[in-house]
Formats: structure tokens, sequence, C-alpha cells
């Protein structure tokens, strides 16, 4: 009931204007990146290379991208794959995300104000500190994202 009351904080403060959303660490997430690897995105172990080592593609934007702290505002992402993705810290104001799927990506402490999510894969993916500032979630997977309610910026 507890976790109800959090998304339905979330859904309405989102709906009026925006919000700071609050989560719970990725598990199996790995920063260590390796360039001579190509790392591909596994639902139960996130993103890993051939040898099993987890890691991230530095610049990619597809799934398993290293794209921590990047400026992506008003880029166009439109149905891609971001699964597993590193966006911690990103700026992705004003940015299509629509059917992008978001699949266990880290979105800690990234800008997503006035972004365009509609029916875009968010299920297990890391919020804590993100801002939402008057994005569009109509019909978005939120599934296992908990949410912890914050004063709207």
């Amino acid at each position: 009931m507890r976790l109800i009351k959090k998304l339905a904080c979330f859904t309405l403060t989102a709906a009026l204007g925006g919000s700071s959303v609050r989560h719970l660490p990725l598990l199996s997430q790995d920063r260590s990146t390796a360039a001579s690897s190509e790392f591909k995105f596994h639902p139960d172990r996130g993103c890993i290379d051939e040898a099993g080592a987890p890691g991230h593609n530095p610049g990619s934007q597809s799934e398993c991208g290293d794209l921590h702290g990047a400026n992506l505002q008003r880029t166009d992402l439109h149905g891609k794959s971001l699964a597993g993705a590193n966006l911690n810290g990103a700026d992705l104001s004003r940015a299509n995300l629509r059917k992008v799927g978001l699949n266990r990506a880290d979105l800690r402490d990234a800008r997503l104000d006035e972004t365009d999510l509609q029916e875009a894969d968010l299920s297990n993916a890391s919020l804590n500190g993100a801002r939402l500032l008057r994005a569009n979630l109509r019909k978005t997977n939120l599934s296992s994202v908990i949410p912890i309610c914050a004063k709207p910026y």
C-alpha cells in the first residue's frame, strides 16, 4: 500500500509540473568501460561483454551506452533502445524519448525537464535525484521504479 501511495504521489506531482524522484541503486551496474569490448544488454545481468565482464560503450547512443553527463538537450532518440545505458547526470531536457527502451538505465541526477517519455520503458531504471519538470509520462512503463515523493522544484 505504501508503494501505491508513493507512485500515486509521483504521478500526480509529475502531472502537475514535475518532481524530483528517488530510487534505489541498480544491481549489477558497473561503470567500467573497455575500449576494445562491445557491451550488450542482458535483462538479468545488465551490460556485459562476451566474456561476461560488466561495462558500458563510451559515447554510444544505444543500449549500454555511456553518456554520463552528456548534453542531449532536444535530441531525437525516438524508438531507440537505451537499455542499461549510463545517463547519470545527463541533460535530456526537451529530448524526444518517445517509445525509448530505458530498462535498467541509470538516470540518476539526470535532467528530463519537458522531455517526451510517452510510451517509454523505464522499468527497473534508477531515477535517484532525476528532474522531471513537465515531462510527458503518458503510457510510460514505470514498473519497479520506486519513487519517493519530494517537493517540486
